[in-house]
């Protein structure tokens, strides 16, 4: 009976602490969880770390309880990031990636797969198309 109580008057004291919520977002996830839940259609189709640097691009990634330390992607010389698009290989995808100013890297249609480097705030529109799968960041070979 007295563990009930404690058990009560803890969970109680926990929910009218003033920082309980952000312990919780902190500790369980609760605020990446309502973030994923939060996404587009078109932002699912993206890889996490990929969507974070989007989030410290536009200045939401605190807002939304994402991670805020500096995501590591490859760019090139325009600060376009390299990312593998899953795709049925389109003319309207090559189009799309064309006029976001991408630069094509490699087509594998057999793959289904786009190598391109393009504009980090460019990659929900390109997700949006009904063609593509998911996009991320390209594997990289490693050796033993």
């Amino acid at each position: 009976m007295k563990v009930a109580v404690v058990l009560i008057v803890l969970l109680a004291t926990a929910t009218f602490c003033p920082w309980h919520s952000e312990m919780t977002a902190r500790v369980n996830g609760q605020t990446r969880v309502d973030e994923k839940e939060a996404r587009t259609p078109a932002q699912r189709k993206i890889d996490s770390q990929l969507l974070y640097a989007i989030y410290q691009m536009r200045g939401e990634a605190e807002a939304k309880g994402v991670p805020t330390e500096p995501v590591v992607l490859r760019r090139d010389e325009k600060k376009r990031v390299l990312v593998d698009i899953r795709s049925e290989v389109t003319t309207k995808l090559t189009s799309l990636l064309k006029r976001t100013g991408s630069k094509i890297v490699s087509v594998a249609a057999k793959d289904r797969s786009v190598m391109a480097y393009v504009p980090l705030n460019k990659l929900e529109r390109i997700a949006d198309l009904k063609e593509v799968q998911f996009i991320s960041q390209p594997a990289e070979a490693t050796t033993n």
